[in-house]
C-alpha cells in the first residue's frame, strides 16, 4: 500500500441570501430592469424527448435557498432583472439564473475553438479559449455567485477540448453564445478527484462533504468506517463498517435541488476519509441565442470525482462526490451526443487499496476502488443511487460509497429538444432529467 498522504481541501462555506439578481462587468457597468428568477416555465419529463407529461413549474423551478457553495456579495451593481435580456433585445427569452446586461459585449467575436484550452470559473479568471469574450458575474436567486462569459457565436471543432478549472476560483459557469452554439468536440467539468471545478464542492479529512448533499464522514480513528458518497438528485452509498467496528455507518445524505436548476448548483462532495472525499461536479450553464447543437462524438461531463483510498487500519476511505447538474438553454436543441452527471466512485481499503474512478461521459458507473474492502460504484445510466462500498472479510479499513447523479435539464422554445442519437446519463427516463419552455 502507498504511504498515506493527508491532504486538506478548501470546502465552500454555505451562505444565506435575498433572492435578487446581481451583474458585474468588466467595464463597471450596471444593469437595468427589474426581474424574478421563479418563472413560469412548462416542465416535461424526458423520454427520448417526447414525453407528454406536463405540469406547471412556476414554484417548483425557484430552488430553495439551501445550502450554496460560492460567496455573494451585495455589490453596488444590485438591479433586479425582469425580462432581463429579452427585454434587453440581446437573447430572444430570458435565461435561467443570469442577467447579461451589466456586462461588456462591445468587443464579442464569433468564437471558433479548434485545440485543447482551459476556462477558470472563478470570478476575473480568464480562459484561453475565447479571443474577444465579455466576461462577468451574476448573482442568483440564493444569493450565490455565478460565472458568465458571453460570445457572438461559438463553434467547438471536433478535436477542440475544453477543460473547467477551480485555480483561480470555483464558481459555477454559464457559457452564452447571441447566435448559434455548435458543440463538435468536447467539455469535460467533472471533480478531478477531490480537486472541484465550477462550483463544485469538496470535503476534508474526516469531515462532512460540503453541499446541500455531502456525503457522511468516515471516522477518524479505527475500527469504524468509511466515508458516504455526496448525493444530488440521486444518493451517495454508505461506507464500509471495518471488521470489529462501532456501528452504524454514516446515513445517507438527503438528495436536493429542483427539476428547473433555478439557482444552479454544483454536486456534493463525497464524505471526507483519511486523505479527504471525492469533489461534486461542475454547476454548467449552456445558453444559445439560436440553435444549440451537439454533434455524435460530442460530450459534457460535470461527473463526481473518485473518492481516495484508505490507510492502515483506522483510517478509512473517502466517498466519491455526487454528478453536478447542466442546464442547456436556446431557442432550439439538437443533441446527437452525450450529456453526463453521474456519480464518482468510493475509494477501495485494505490491502492493494486504490483509489476510486472520476465519473466518465457514458452510461458506465465509475468504479469503486480496489481493495480487501472496495469501495462503491458511482451512479449512471437508469441507477441515480451511488452504491454502498463492501465490508471487508478481513481486518481492513472500510471503503468509501459510491456518488448520487446530478441533475439535467434543458429549456427550448417547444419544451421538447431533438434527442435524436442522444445519450443521456443519467437516463433520460429517470426523475434526474427533464424538458422545460424557456420563459
Amino acid at each position: 500500500m502507498r504511504a498515506l498522504f493527508i491532504h486538506a481541501l478548501v470546502a465552500l462555506l454555505p451562505t444565506t441570501a435575498a433572492c435578487t439578481v446581481v451583474s458585474q462587468s468588466s467595464d463597471g457597468g450596471s444593469d437595468s430592469g427589474t426581474s424574478s428568477d421563479s418563472g413560469t416555465g412548462t416542465d416535461t419529463g424526458v423520454d427520448g424527448g417526447v414525453d407528454s407529461g406536463v405540469d406547471s413549474g412556476s414554484a417548483s423551478d425557484t430552488g430553495s435557498s439551501i445550502d450554496s457553495g460560492p460567496a455573494k456579495d451585495g455589490g453596488a451593481d444590485a438591479q433586479s432583472a425582469e425580462g432581463g435580456d429579452a427585454a434587453s433585445g440581446l437573447l430572444p427569452f430570458t435565461p435561467s439564473n443570469i442577467v447579461l446586461s451589466g456586462i461588456d459585449i462591445s468587443q464579442i467575436a464569433d468564437e471558433d475553438v479548434s485545440s485543447t484550452c482551459q476556462i477558470r470559473t472563478g470570478e476575473g479568471a480568464g480562459t484561453d479559449c475565447f479571443s474577444h469574450p465579455g466576461d462577468g458575474v451574476a448573482i442568483q436567486s440564493d444569493g450565490s455567485k455565478i460565472h458568465v462569459i458571453v460570445v457572438k457565436s461559438l463553434r467547438v471543432e471536433p478535436q477542440a477540448h475544453i477543460n473547467l478549472s477551480s485555480i483561480q476560483g470555483n464558481l459555477p459557469l454559464a457559457i452564452v453564445s447571441l447566435g448559434d452554439f455548435t458543440l463538435l468536440g468536447t467539455i469535460d467539468g467533472r471533480g478531478f478527484g477531490g480537486s472541484p471545478s465550477g462550483g463544485g464542492f469538496t470535503a476534508t479529512s474526516n469531515t462532512k462533504g460540503s453541499g446541500p448533499g455531502g456525503g457522511a464522514a468516515s471516522t477518524s480513528s479505527g475500527p469504524g468506517y468509511g466515508a458516504g458518497g455526496g448525493s444530488y438528485c440521486g444518493q451517495g452509498g454508505q461506507g464500509a463498517l471495518e471488521m470489529g467496528g462501532m456501528g452504524p455507518v454514516g446515513a445517507k445524505a438527503p438528495a436536493y435541488g429542483t427539476p428547473g436548476l433555478v439557482p444552479i448548483l454544483g454536486g456534493s462532495a463525497g464524505g471526507g476519509g483519511a486523505i479527504g472525499g471525492g469533489a461534486g461536479g461542475s454547476a454548467l450553464h449552456l445558453v444559445a441565442g439560436g440553435t444549440f447543437t451537439m454533434g455524435s462524438a460530442s460530450w459534457v461531463n460535470v461527473g463526481g470525482g473518485a473518492g481516495p483510498q484508505a490507510g492502515t487500519g483506522g483510517q478509512e476511505a473517502g466517498g466519491g462526490g455526487s454528478g453536478g447538474s447542466l442546464l442547456i438553454e436556446a431557442t432550439t436543441v439538437k443533441i446527437a451526443g452525450t450529456l453526463a452527471a453521474n456519480g464518482g466512485g468510493g475509494g477501495g481499503a485494505g490491502a492493494s487499496a486504490s483509489d476510486g474512478h472520476d465519473a466518465t461521459p457514458d452510461v458506465t458507473p465509475a468504479a469503486g476502488g480496489t481493495g480487501d474492502s472496495t469501495g462503491g460504484s458511482g451512479s449512471a445510466g437508469t441507477a441515480i443511487d451511488g452504491a454502498s462500498a463492501a465490508a471487508a472479510s478481513v481486518a481492513a479499513p472500510g471503503g468509501g460509497g459510491g456518488g448520487g447523479s446530478g441533475r439535467i435539464r434543458i429549456n427550448s422554445k417547444t419544451a421538447q429538444a431533438d434527442l435524436t442519437g442522444a445519450t443521456l446519463s443519467p437516463a433520460a427516463t429517470t426523475s434526474c432529467v427533464s424538458q422545460g419552455m424557456l420563459k
